[in-house]
């Protein structure tokens, strides 16, 4: 039976978040001197309050950036920003995915497994969203780098804001290497881009970020594609159908992110 000074022993043991049971048993056995079995252990953790979950993960903010996202997002607040002119952009990846991460069975059926490729097709998508819809849609592979960013921004960004915002525009991107380059910043000045700098590790002040997120669950759950051919025309058309109100839904999402960067101090938000 295991005493309270016992209890005590696992309990302290929390300041490794991530120590298995069987490490618990070792520990407590060489400092007491006790046999002590692993399911023995998991109940003692049960009685603690202690509960065994996924890791959950979020975005990574430096110390150094935490006070830039706080001053951005105050800023956004005190000036009441609408975003009205504001073109959020970003790449991600996209992969053949023909199920969903969850599935469900009655209790008594075997698990159905699914077949998942090694080395599934995948493709790099250049896109943005703005409250005037969406720009055009990039699709490639291989590596991008300053030059090609900028003959994607040449074929898909500037007759977007040619045609929508005329007027007046602010870039979003986030600050890849070649997203901020010097021949990258030369390539806007010279086409009269006007990038609006946010702070970095900032994924959660980029709403194309959910959009991203939307586009992958749809190819998952909708599209369910087994070729290159069936992943393609899955993309395309979900950003075919994507519109302004829905870009202007994502847009509004920050009206919820800024004042919890200033609750968490400049912490990853969870957004």
């Amino acid at each position: 039976m295991l005493q309270e000074v016992h209890l005590e022993f696992i309990d302290e043991t929390r300041n490794d978040r991530e120590i298995s049971a069987r490490e618990v048993a070792k520990l407590l056995t060489e400092r007491f001197h006790i046999p002590v079995s692993e399911t023995t252990i998991k109940r003692a953790r049960q009685r603690l309050g202690w509960k065994h979950s996924p890791t959950q993960y979020c975005q990574m903010v430096r110390e150094a950036n935490k006070p830039k996202r706080v001053n951005y997002a105050l800023e956004c607040i005190i000036n009441r920003e609408t975003f009205d002119n504001v073109i959020f952009t970003d790449e991600t990846t996209v992969k053949i995915q023909s199920s969903t991460r969850y599935s469900f069975r009655k209790e008594g059926e075997e698990t159905q497994a699914k077949g998942k490729p090694k080395h599934p097709y995948q493709v790099h998508v250049w896109g943005g969203i703005s409250r005037q819809g969406p720009t055009g849609l990039y699709i490639f592979t291989g590596i991008m780098d300053s030059v090609f960013y900028q003959e994607i921004l040449n074929e898909q960004l500037l007759p977007f804001i040619q045609e929508k915002y005329p007027n007046g525009h602010r870039l979003v991107q986030d600050n890849d290497p070649k997203h901020v380059s010097r021949s990258t910043k030369q390539w806007m000045q010279d086409n009269n881009v006007n990038h609006w700098v946010t702070p970095p590790e900032s994924p959660d002040l980029n709403p194309i970020e959910n959009i991203w997120a939307a586009l992958k669950f749809h190819i998952r759950r909708r599209v369910k594609p087994s070729n290159q051919q069936e992943l393609l025309d899955g993309i395309q058309e979900y950003w075919n159908n994507l519109s302004a109100e829905t870009c202007c839904s994502y847009i509004n999402h920050l009206y919820k992110v800024l004042p919890k960067v200033l609750d968490v101090d400049g912490n990853a938000t969870g957004y």
